[in-house]
């Protein structure tokens, strides 16, 4: 169930190797730098809510967008990097006109990073991979 017991003892469980992966790419040159780790998460939400599709709660729709490694600006802002986004702020956007970043944005992101071409036309937006630098 939703921030249950069992759910919440899987997310420290991915916490637990994801900090285990990132340790083990710090401690070998060779992999720091060829490796970029991006993560997401397909909805938000908190602690404190009952449900996690209410659109009104900032948390439920606001979402982590992480990137971290090889081509990466340590503790940039997407939004400063990415001119033709708009940041919602605190307003959840609809899909017209200029959109935020989503995390569908992660595939044609992750193929550019690869070197592969993007799939822009099967995304929910028409905006580039995302610059991370």
């Amino acid at each position: 169930g939703w921030l249950g017991t069992e759910y919440l003892e899987a997310v420290r469980s991915v916490d637990a190797d994801l900090a285990a992966i990132v340790s083990t790419i710090e401690g070998k040159p060779g992999l720091r730098d060829r490796v970029t780790i991006l993560l997401t998460a397909d909805h938000g939400g908190k602690l404190g809510l009952k449900r996690h599709d209410d659109m009104t709660q900032l948390a439920n729709y606001r979402i982590p967008f992480i990137a971290w490694g090889r081509g990466v600006a340590p503790r940039a802002d997407l939004y400063r990097l990415n001119a033709e986004r708009t940041d919602p702020q605190i307003a959840r956007p609809d899909y017209e006109g200029r959109q935020p970043v989503r995390n569908i944005d992660i595939a044609d992101t992750a193929l550019t990073l690869l070197g592969l071409p993007v799939i822009s036309e099967a995304t929910a937006s028409s905006w580039p991979a995302l610059a991370l630098d």
